[in-house]
């Protein structure tokens, strides 16, 4: 039976700390060993994917899905903040389940990996049978945030000029001050106290109106299986943006479409770790 798996960037299931499943050295197609599905129901937030039924965690974590769509529909684009993957697999589970496209369970059941496919298309056909307008720019902008989450690029130099024209954009008095790895400035976060305000300038403001015009959950572009803040962080920053495309092209904000993507996006295609405030004058990054 031929069906469809979205795997991490770096091979493993999604929602959960299992151990990579295989890695890039691997040749198409092969048959992986049987897996077994954890008993224990880890609790972890749920969200519908696009106008869709919610999905379960444990489901998506080790089904397989009878279309690309649905698989990617339901493991995200990047759900540990760095584009996911797709592919075809062929398994010996022939039961069907028809609900949210699932084919069925691969517990203790060999399947094989047949080949990696695109994932451009298949964002190109998602966008198309979901949204009624911009259709086009909508699945551009997935799309290339997929390639920014994906750190192709490791410029300090291009990231500080990013952020900067971010910045400036935005109309805020910000200074980019680059720390050399994520624990100094997360250091420098927490001991400036007063956690609350510190964001307040940055995409507060804007970040409310997107989701009180908008409050429906788009959990394919969340990374709820991210491991560190760090990459939870990158993923929020894509769905922010996307969420401002959305609701500006809506006519729901006055903010333009570009406002959360203009030199953030390409900070993070040029090796962006984290960027936060780390007070009212100073915008703290690493790189990735």
């Amino acid at each position: 039976m031929l069906g469809y798996k979205v795997l991490t960037h770096d091979f493993r299931v999604p929602y959960y700390d299992t151990y990579p499943l295989f890695n890039d050295a691997q040749e198409f197609p092969f048959t992986l060993p049987a897996h077994i599905q954890w008993k224990e129901q880890v609790q972890h937030k749920k969200g519908c994917m696009f106008y869709c039924k919610p999905y379960s965690p444990l489901e998506v974590a080790w089904s397989i899905y009878d279309t690309p769509e649905n698989a990617l529909r339901a493991a995200g684009m990047w759900p540990d903040g760095y584009p996911s993957r797709l592919f075809q697999i062929n398994s010996t589970y022939e039961s069907c389940k028809i609900e949210s496209g699932c084919l069925g369970n691969y517990v203790d059941k060999r399947f094989s990996v047949l080949k990696e496919l695109d994932v451009n298309s298949v964002i190109e056909k998602v966008s198309s049978s979901i949204f009624s307008f911009d259709v086009e720019r909508l699945t551009k902008e997935q799309i290339l945030w997929r390639d920014a989450l994906s750190r192709p690029y490791g410029d300090p130099k291009r990231v500080k000029e990013e952020l900067e024209k971010a910045v400036k954009y935005r109309n805020l008095d910000f200074q980019t001050m680059q720390f050399s790895n994520s624990r100094l400035l997360w250091d420098a976060y927490l001991a400036r106290g007063d956690l609350w305000s510190k964001g307040e300038k940055w995409d507060t403001p804007v970040r409310r109106l997107i989701y009180k015009a908008c409050p429906m959950e788009f959990s394919e572009w969340e990374a709820y299986y991210a491991r560190t803040t760090n990459d939870q962080l990158a993923g929020r920053s894509a769905e922010r943006s996307l969420r401002c495309c959305h609701t500006s092209g809506l006519k729901l904000i006055d903010y333009p479409c570009d406002f959360l993507t203009v030199g953030i996006r390409d900070a993070y295609k040029y090796g962006l770790g984290v960027v936060i405030p780390i007070d009212e004058k100073f915008l703290g990054w690493t790189m990735f």
